[in-house]
């Protein structure tokens, strides 16, 4: 009885078993399946591939039940794994991209000529290299450089993953160039003042192997405006160092001025920290200009006797330059004239005898405080011994603050066509575009033949007719 307990037990195991394993291959039959045409799939770098291409076929699903994921990186050497993942009982099927480069390097060689024992990179004789990773060029031998002549060379490109590629050319060996550039066209030359000069002109300068030899210019200071002799220096390299020298003279000789053609340059208001720069600015040019005065800028008064000292005239103007005091009576003009000729003899030892009316003679504020008196003291003060001093352009800087740009066209086009002038500018405080201009208002009279002149007891009247 025993043993037939036991017997009917080992049968009903067995029997599970066999019902259990059946119906796991029931259950397994039932499930998605995917068949790939491989399981590694090469592709070339930097070739893209599609990934399911690589499906064989489908088993109670289609490709919308899966979850694709791939990460692959077509630029880079490598294994990349595909994976579909099936939406709904998460079995995963994939398959491994090889990456792989395989495809050796593309390029073109060229001839070259070096000297002798000149070294050269092996990546100067190659171009158009086509790759699809990074390359490196080297001869495939080392080769002598010292020989005079040509040599066959055999250059190789290898990429990253050591495809290589080898061709060969022609290596040209000459000898040392020790030859500097030739410069051509340097000569003395004699060129009038304010002529426009370039210092290229006529000059050439070639190299026996150097296409495009440096040039450089030592100027010597080189100024058109002014006159004197210069030293040019033009310097010629290649690109092997060799170097020459030419060296010539340009003689800048004076313009011959115009026959009657004067400029009386007249400054008025000063001084200030203006008058500074003014005096600056004539000595560059050689140039001297008269000063009409005033009593204002006590800080700067010493550069009243620097201008006296300089050679430029110093004429009076006025102490305070306060129309309502100074025009309020005859005797407060004289008392005013008196005061700044004053304080000039302390500077520079004696009263100028030549003025300037504040305002000009022509002036018409004054009738707002005196009348008649501007009538009266054009006569009186030559009576008296003084000479004034009106003016037939302006280059509009008293109280108008333009620019400088306006101040110079003002000089041009009130000055052109007339042989004798006398300009009115400013150097008092606030005139900072007036002393800009200066510059180029003196060129400008330079350029047209001017002859600079200062203003004495001999200079005629430039008197404006008298409003008052």
């Amino acid at each position: 009885m025993k043993k037939n307990v036991k017997l009917y037990g080992i049968i009903a195991c067995f029997i599970l078993v066999i019902i259990a394993v059946g119906s796991y291959v029931y259950h397994q039959q039932q499930l998605p399946k995917m068949v790939f045409e491989k399981q590694v799939v090469e592709v070339e770098l930097n070739h893209a591939y599609e990934v399911k291409d690589n499906i064989k076929s489908y088993y109670r699903s289609n490709i919308e039940d899966y979850i694709l994921k791939a990460d692959i990186n077509y630029a880079k050497v490598g294994d990349y794994t595909v994976e579909f993942d099936h939406k709904d009982t998460h079995q995963c099927f994939s398959y491994v991209i090889h990456v792989v480069d395989k495809i050796a390097p593309e390029f073109d060689v060229v001839e070259k000529t070096i000297e002798q024992n000149q070294e050269i990179e092996a990546s100067t004789m190659v171009e158009n290299i086509i790759d699809d990773s990074e390359t490196k060029v080297y001869f495939a031998e080392e080769y002598d450089f010292s020989l005079l002549g040509d040599i066959e060379v055999e250059i190789v490109v290898e990429d990253e993953s050591q495809n290589k590629t080898k061709k060969r050319t022609i290596l040209h060996i000459i000898e040392p160039d020790l030859l500097a550039p030739e410069i051509t066209g340097v000569k003395d030359r004699t060129i009038d003042q304010y002529e426009k000069f370039d210092l290229m002109t006529g000059i050439s300068v070639k190299d026996n192997r150097d296409e495009n030899p440096h040039l450089e210019i030592d100027d010597g200071g080189f100024d058109s405006q002014k006159v004197g002799e210069y030293t040019i220096r033009y310097i010629a390299r290649d690109e092997k160092g060799n170097e020459k020298i030419e060296t010539c003279k340009i003689h800048v000789k004076p313009k011959v001025k115009s026959e009657g053609k004067v400029v009386y340059l007249t400054i008025d208001d000063g001084p200030s920290a203006n008058t500074r720069k003014v005096l600056d600015i004539l000595d560059a040019y050689g140039v001297k200009a008269t000063f009409f005065v005033t009593g204002n800028g006590s800080d700067y008064r010493s550069l009243i006797k620097e201008a006296h000292d300089k050679g430029h005239r110093i004429g009076l103007h006025t102490y305070c330059h306060q129309y309502k005091q100074v025009y309020s009576s005859i005797e407060a003009y004289y008392n005013d004239l008196e005061a700044i000729g004053e304080m000039v003899e302390g500077l520079i030892g004696y009263v100028p005898r030549i003025i300037r009316f504040p305002g000009g003679s022509s002036n018409t504020v004054s009738k707002n405080y005196t009348e008649g008196i501007m009538s009266f003291l054009s006569n009186d003060v030559m009576e008296k011994g003084y000479f004034f001093y009106d003016w037939n352009v302006s280059i509009g800087d008293g109280g108008s603050y333009k620019n400088a740009d306006f101040y110079v066209n003002q000089t041009i086009s009130q000055s052109s066509g007339v042989s004798e002038v006398m300009v009115l500018m400013h150097d008092g405080f606030g005139c900072e575009e007036s002393v800009k201009a200066l510059p180029r208002i003196i060129e400008w009279f330079q350029r047209e033949g001017y002859t600079f002149k200062l203003v004495d007891e001999k200079t005629r009247g430039f008197h404006h007719r008298v409003a008052n």
